[in-house]
């Protein structure tokens, strides 16, 4: 993967690419200021005993502490999240 999609801020995992994506325009709808210039990256994940799941990521970041710092602001106004590094 290139180093543009390796830190990315995980937003939220669905059933479907379709939930995902209509969960990504809501969510970066909702914080234009932080999200606004981030593009979404679904990561399909199959989950052991679980299923398929469509994860919703932001990027591009520079760094996982970047992620991490958008993430705490994103989380004071109440949107779950966390950095992740591929």
């Amino acid at each position: 993967s290139s180093s543009v999609t390796k830190s990315r801020l995980q937003l939220g995992a669905f059933r479907s690419d379709a939930e995902a994506k209509k969960n990504w325009k809501k969510i970066s709808a909702k914080f234009p200021s932080l999200l606004g210039k981030k593009e979404a990256f679904i990561e399909r994940a199959a989950i052991k005993d679980k299923g398929v799941f469509y994860r919703v990521q932001a990027y591009p970041f520079s760094s996982k502490s970047q992620a991490a710092s958008l993430c705490a602001k994103l989380s004071t106004k109440g949107q779950s999240c966390f950095a992740v590094v591929k």
